[in-house]
């Protein structure tokens, strides 16, 4: 609550500042701040899908595209700052602009509330650089407070529900993009669900949720923990080139035969 009674993000306290206009932008915090907790369910049992069916979809998906990272950086913090980058840009500007940003800032520990000028021309060709650099200065202060330094090492100490959790309330910080940096950097054996991931397991028939942030549960509760790397990786490589959201090339698709959106395209033909 700042002086004037007003509640604002917690985030943005580390600032010293009142609300993230006084930086030049706006930000929407997360909605919720509240614990994230997870079904206990086995995967698949409820929810009608035969676990062989899962596991055979996503082995052919290995199959296809092997276990890509696809560019994402090892490091916790790296990979949070360059999955930022990547919302909303193609693969290759992300990877151009999280290379420039890592010269400009070999160590994330120099990075302060006055660098948001410098960064905002850095992100710029990757768009959105005001809301990307007020998120990047915004969670490096959290993180400096939190831990002394930018750093998010200590979190692969942390129980799943409290990394989840702490992840999603950093400015800009999605459970999506939560989950991306748990599964990639930290260990965690998660499903991020992004567009990718959702549009494949709807036309599988696996959910029928029409927004992707409403779809975790569902799927971590039907993809066993141990199959989650591979399915996402899969997706995403396969909805980048077969998967398409519109004309998808299904004749060229490994995994058409259990895909309830091609047979139904071949029973209109």
């Amino acid at each position: 609550m700042n002086s004037n009674g007003r509640l604002v993000p917690w985030y943005w306290e580390g600032f010293g500042l009142s609300s993230p206009q006084m930086l030049g932008v706006t930000i929407a915090p997360n909605p919720t701040h509240r614990r994230i907790t997870r079904r206990t369910t086995s995967p698949g049992s409820s929810y009608g899908i035969c676990p062989e069916t899962v596991a055979s979809v996503i082995t052919c998906l290995k199959q296809r595209y092997g276990l890509p990272r696809h560019g994402n950086p090892r490091r916790p913090l790296d990979d949070l700052f360059y999955i930022i980058l990547s919302n909303k840009t193609t693969p290759g500007s992300a990877r151009r602009v999280y290379r420039a940003l890592r010269h400009a800032y070999p160590s994330w520990e120099g990075i302060t509330t006055h660098d948001f000028k410098r960064l905002k021309a850095l992100l710029e060709p990757a768009g959105l650089a005001n809301v990307r650099a007020s998120q990047i200065v915004g969670i490096v202060t959290c993180l400096r407070e939190r831990f002394g330094s930018a750093t998010l090492a200590p979190l692969r100490t942390w129980p799943r529900s409290d990394v989840e959790t702490f992840l999603a309330e950093l400015p800009g910080v999605s459970l999506k993009v939560a989950k991306c940096v748990m599964m990639y950097t930290l260990g965690f054996r998660v499903l991020p669900v992004d567009t990718h991931v959702h549009r494949i397991s709807r036309r599988l028939g696996w959910i029928s949720r029409k927004r992707a942030d409403q779809c975790h549960e569902d799927l971590e509760a039907i993809v066993a923990p141990s199959l989650r790397y591979a399915f996402h990786v899969g997706c995403l490589a396969h909805g980048r080139t077969v998967c398409r959201p519109n004309l998808p090339h299904c004749d060229s698709c490994v995994i058409r035969r259990f895909c309830s959106y091609y047979h139904a395209q071949a029973r209109q033909l």
